[in-house]
C-alpha cells in the first residue's frame, strides 16, 4: 500500500507543478530589447519606353508613314497616322528629325524634309477638332530637331500624328524614302 500512496503523491505533485507552471507561463510579460536596425535602399533609375506603331510595318520592322501621290503636285496626307507611346518617370520632351526623301535609285532627285509637316493629335480628339489642328513643317537644316511636346513629371501618353508632304511639278516619279528619328530628352 506505501508503494501505491507514493505513487499517487507523486502523480498529485506533477499535476500541481504542471499547472502551477501554465499560471505563471501566461502571467509572465515580454520585455522589449532594442536589436539593430537595417537600412532599406532603392535606387530608381530614369526610365523611358517608347513604342511607335503604324498600321503599315516593313520586313525590317519599321513602321512606315506611307503617301500614295497619284494625282501631281500638291499637299499629300499620310495614308496612316503613326502612333506613339510614351512611358517615363521623369519630366520628358520628345523631339523629331526628319531626312530628306531620296528617290531609291537615284540619290539625285531629293524632296526636302521642310516640304514633309506632321500635327500630334492628343487621345480623344473629335475629328473637327483634329482637323483644325494645324501642320508643322519639319526644319530645313539638316540634323536640326522639332520639339513635338514636354511634359512638366512622369507621363504615360500614347499620341497619334498625322503627316503631310508637298510634292511640287519638279519632283520625278517614283519611289523616295527618308527617316524620321524621335528623340526623347529627360530632366533628372
Amino acid at each position: 500500500m506505501r508503494f501505491y500512496g507514493f505513487r499517487l503523491i507523486s502523480i498529485v505533485t506533477v499535476t500541481v507543478l504542471v499547472l502551477g507552471l501554465g499560471v505563471c507561463a501566461s502571467a509572465a510579460e515580454w520585455t522589449r530589447v532594442e536589436g539593430p536596425s537595417v537600412l532599406v535602399r532603392a535606387e530608381i533609375k530614369p526610365y523611358i519606353s517608347i513604342t511607335v506603331n503604324s498600321p503599315v510595318i516593313f520586313t525590317d520592322n519599321l513602321p512606315v508613314v506611307e503617301f500614295d501621290v497619284d494625282r501631281g503636285p500638291g499637299i499629300y496626307d499620310a495614308l496612316h497616322p503613326l502612333t506613339i507611346e510614351v512611358t517615363s518617370n521623369q519630366a520628358i520632351e520628345v523631339r523629331m528629325i526628319a531626312e530628306a526623301l531620296v528617290m531609291v535609285g537615284k540619290e539625285d532627285f531629293r524632296i526636302p524634309p521642310e516640304r514633309l509637316s506632321f500635327r500630334r493629335v492628343e487621345p480623344g480628339l473629335t475629328l473637327s477638332a483634329r482637323e483644325e489642328k494645324a501642320f508643322e513643317a519639319f526644319p530645313s537644316v539638316k540634323g536640326e530637331s522639332v520639339k513635338v511636346y514636354e511634359t512638366t513629371g512622369p507621363v504615360q501618353t500614347i499620341n497619334e500624328y498625322d503627316f503631310q508632304l508637298e510634292v511640287v511639278p519638279e519632283d520625278r516619279a517614283g519611289t523616295y524614302e527618308g527617316e524620321i528619328f524621335i528623340e526623347v530628352f529627360y530632366q533628372s
